[in-house]
């Protein structure tokens, strides 16, 4: 993991990132970061010395069991927004 991922004509086209499987090591479904993506993370952190990322401007969390017997709620499955 964390490779370059390449086409049959040699040309990078990602980074692997992670592999999941059922026992580990190295069997399952892979996943990789575009090459057009790593360029402009790349460039971001030689620019700035981090990613910068977009901001929703809200904060919310899981709904617990807890919380979904207080709300009077019949599932506790999903998210709340709790600030905007």
């Amino acid at each position: 993991s964390g490779g370059a991922l390449v086409n049959l004509n040699g040309e990078l086209i990602g980074i692997n990132t992670a592999i999941l499987g059922p026992n580990g090591g190295n069997v399952g479904i892979g996943f990789a970061i575009p090459s057009n993506m790593m360029r402009n993370l790349t460039e971001q952190i030689l620019e700035f010395g981090e990613v910068k990322r977009g901001m929703l401007g809200v904060q919310g969390g899981e709904v617990t069991s807890e919380l979904a017997e207080a709300l009077g709620y019949e599932s506790s499955k999903g998210a709340f927004i709790s600030q905007v």
